[in-house]
This record gives structure tokens, C-alpha cells and sequence, in this order.
């Protein structure tokens, strides 16, 4: 037989019953084995395969990392975010939220209101923060409108992605987040596996939160502006802008919210008292 040449295989008529039948066994459990290995494989941990048509669908992209190669936030080692100096009590930022931009049309037109954001009190170690914010050139309505708002800082301990509340679904929090600057696949895949959380919040370049206007200042419910719902934010670390999208399902989805951080003396509120 030349060198490198298979032996021809012997006719199972040939070979004794017994070796015929122990072929036969061990192609049985090859073929039981495979059929394991099969199901194993369907049957992932965590059920990666739901998560990824989860994520196609909240965010229409296949853009997903299977969540049991993403670390678990472990609560011993919980801690709260360290503070950003771009959202500390006094500090106002300024901008525009922008109702709709219709197609051909470049922003800053009469779809866009002024507004003006001040933090009264932040405390990164409960996950709260809260203030007053001031919108201008309102559609039907002519006075400046003042609200007083909370907001809950996403932070594993006190508060994480899913919002639970507010007429908001997971759906709903997936739809928002995956919009925003700093938010990437490894994020969502994670807060898909951990029930919301992302174990490296303290060191990333944004600031997380939902903020909810309570009531109004200086204005009655019939004002025009409605404070129903709630938008999904994020503080950028490094400029300190603010970019927020506004939910509320008897609205207008994803109106922008746009601000930036202005120097102490840039601008000033009028007094208004906080009953």
C-alpha cells in the first residue's frame, strides 16, 4: 500500500455480529452525544439568543455582546459615583429643547424653546439631585414657565436603567438610552443581563440620570407645557453638556433637550418661592 493511502474499509457483511453491533452502539452515542451538544447550545446561559432579538427590536441593531462575558456589579464593591464638577449645586446651564425639526429644515426655528436649568442640590452618595428649570418662548404661551424637578442619578445602588415608573417599559428604556453619547453595546448588553445595572459607572465619561419636573413654580397645569412625563439625561464628564430626551406617551416622542453649562455670572433666575 503506497505511503499516505487510507485502507479500504471492510464490508460489514465480513465482520463478526458482535463487531457489528458495537459499531452500530458507538454511532448511537455519537449521535445521542451530538444531539446534547445541540440542545446545550440552544439553551445558552442567560438566554443570549432572546437578549439579542430583544436588542434588535428596542434598538434595531444586531450591535449586541453576549451578557455572560460582561462583568456582574457585585454589591459588596458598589460605591457611589464620584462627583461630576459639571453638575454641583448653583451651576446653570442653558439651551433649547427642540419640539420636532421637519425635513429641510435646520434647527433653531419655532419648533425650539429656550430653557434654563439650575441644580440646587446634588448628592452623588444617595443618587438625587433636584432644581428649578425655566423655559422660554413656550408655543401658547408668552411668560417664562418655571418647574421645580427631581432627578435619580443611575448609579447600581439607589437607582438603575429601568425606570419602572412613569408609564415607561423596558422597551421604553432601551428605545431612550441607546440614543445617547457614551452609551455603546457592552452598556446595553449589560444592563440587559443585570437587571439595569453597568458595573463600571463610576469611571465612565457620563453621568446617567432621569429627571422629572414635580410641579410648577410660578404656573397652573393649564399653562400649555405639560410636566407629565420625564426625560432620560446624561451629563457629559469632560464638557459638561447636558443632552436629554423627553418621554411621555400622550406626547411628542423624543423631544431634544440640549444644554450647556454656563459661567457663574451668565445668567440669572428670577426669585421664585418653593412652597
Amino acid at each position: 500500500m503506497p505511503t499516505g493511502t487510507a485502507p479500504e474499509p471492510v464490508p460489514q457483511a465480513l465482520l463478526p455480529q458482535w463487531t457489528v453491533e458495537a459499531v452500530q452502539a458507538r454511532n448511537v452515542l455519537r449521535f445521542l452525544g451530538a444531539r446534547a451538544r445541540m440542545a446545550a447550545e440552544v439553551q445558552q446561559p442567560y438566554q443570549a439568543s432572546q437578549d439579542r432579538e430583544t436588542c434588535l427590536e428596542t434598538t434595531g441593531s444586531d450591535d449586541f455582546e453576549e451578557p455572560y462575558s460582561i462583568e456582574e456589579p457585585q454589591a459588596g464593591s458598589l460605591q457611589p459615583l464620584p462627583s461630576c464638577s459639571y453638575f454641583t449645586p448653583g451651576l446653570v446651564f442653558k439651551g433649547f429643547q427642540r419640539f420636532s425639526v421637519p425635513p429641510g429644515r435646520t434647527p433653531g426655528g419655532a419648533s425650539d424653546w429656550q430653557v434654563s436649568l439650575r441644580v440646587q442640590q446634588c448628592d452623588m452618595s444617595k443618587g438625587y439631585a433636584c432644581g428649578v428649570m425655566e423655559a422660554l418662548d413656550v408655543p401658547c404661551t408668552r411668560n417664562p414657565i418655571v418647574t421645580f424637578w427631581e432627578a435619580e442619578i443611575i448609579d447600581n445602588i439607589h437607582h438603575n436603567f429601568f425606570t419602572h415608573k412613569w408609564g415607561a417599559t423596558r422597551e421604553t428604556d432601551m428605545q431612550h438610552w441607546v440614543k445617547f453619547p457614551g452609551w455603546d453595546a457592552r452598556i446595553r448588553a449589560s444592563v440587559m443581563r443585570w437587571g439595569g445595572r453597568y458595573a463600571s459607572l463610576s469611571s465612565h465619561t457620563h453621568v446617567f440620570m432621569r429627571l422629572k419636573e414635580q410641579f410648577y413654580v410660578n404656573a397652573g397645569a393649564d399653562c400649555g407645557l405639560t410636566i407629565a412625563g420625564f426625560y432620560y439625561c446624561c451629563v457629559d464628564r469632560r464638557t459638561g453638556v447636558l443632552t436629554g430626551l423627553y418621554y411621555d406617551p400622550c406626547s411628542t416622542p423624543f423631544q431634544y433637550l440640549e444644554l450647556k453649562p454656563q459661567a457663574p455670572a451668565g445668567i440669572a433666575f428670577g426669585s421664585y418661592a418653593l412652597a
